[in-house]
């Protein structure tokens, strides 16, 4: 008889976790590796009682060895099929933001392979049609990824400006051209939707945000209005999120500003998850248990 010389695993010891096999019947195939070991991390790290984990996209980001971008991508995947829900608050006293609460739903709410597949598909068909639109432009900026996941403009020679002195641009003749480009200019409908003031004595700052409107209308193939609408489109996706915002973001969104949207607000009664299913609305309890709500309309907040 041959000995082994392993150990089984015993699984009364602590350090396991478990995963619907739902999941792994179908799912695992759609959102590939990378999608099922950034689940597979949020499942890990979840309490057993609720299914709450609040892991930093950085520490998940360390134990697979990829970008917190990548993993931000995968979240908003996964809340569209309903398979878990991602808050984020800040603290009432510090305003401080306090750490992503994750929420992972049970199996029985999640959208159909179908329809999770057709999801995923189509987000994967706009980024690959993005990257086709942004190579093959012959004016555009290549941009390269960092080791971070996130993509950034090189640094690159500019043409000179024809009212600018030389390489120096002639601070009295910029002011003009600002003024006489008001409601035109890229920068000035960036300062628009920042709700900043242009003052003289920042023109420095001013200055600064003149490369990358160029490099975004080189994008947008000299297209101003197509150039603010992808402005606008990030600024009030970040603003809903109460997030930072900068004409850079656009590069780094570039790929998914066909589906970027402003954070829709959802219905909760007594901070509990409402849902609706069947025609018939529920609320989801901090325990997992789903209740018929029977309340009126007025008691649900939305936020």
């Amino acid at each position: 008889m041959q000995q082994n010389f392993f150990q089984p695993r015993n699984k009364r010891k602590q350090g396991w976790f478990w995963m619907d096999n739902d999941y792994l019947n179908g799912y695992a195939k759609i959102f590939g590796t990378v999608g099922t070991a950034i689940y597979a991390s949020l499942v890990r790290h979840a309490d057993n009682n609720n299914q709450q984990c609040f892991p930093s996209q950085e520490l998940i980001a360390e134990e697979h060895d990829i970008s917190t971008q990548i993993i931000r991508e995968y979240v908003d995947l996964f809340e569209k099929c309903q398979i878990l829900q991602a808050t984020r608050e800040r603290d009432g006293k510090t305003k401080r933001w306090k750490p992503i609460i994750y929420d992972l739903i049970d199996k029985e709410f999640w959208k159909s392979k179908e329809e999770t597949k057709q999801i995923v598909e189509k987000y994967r068909l706009l980024k690959r049609e993005r990257l086709d639109k942004y190579k093959n432009h012959p004016n555009s900026v290549v941009v390269e990824a960092t080791q971070t996941g996130t993509t950034e403009p090189p640094k690159q020679e500019q043409p000179s400006h024809p009212n600018t002195v030389g390489n120096k641009e002639d601070p009295v003749k910029e002011t003009q051209l600002r003024k006489t480009q008001c409601g035109n200019s890229l920068v000035d409908y960036f300062y628009e939707l920042k709700g900043w003031t242009y003052k003289k004595e920042e023109q420095a700052v001013y200055r600064r945000f003149l490369r990358p409107a160029k490099e975004l209308l080189n994008l947008c193939e000299g297209n101003l209005e197509e150039a603010k609408l992808c402005l606008k489109k990030v600024a009030d996706w970040a603003s809903s999120r109460e997030l930072d915002w900068s004409i850079e973001t656009v590069f780094k969104k570039w790929y998914d500003l066909d589906i970027l949207k402003p954070k829709e607000k959802k219905p909760y009664y007594k901070g509990n998850r409402v849902f609706e299913m069947a025609g018939k609305v529920y609320v989801l309890m901090a325990n997992g248990e789903k209740l018929e709500f029977a309340g009126s309309e007025n008691e649900i907040e939305y936020k």
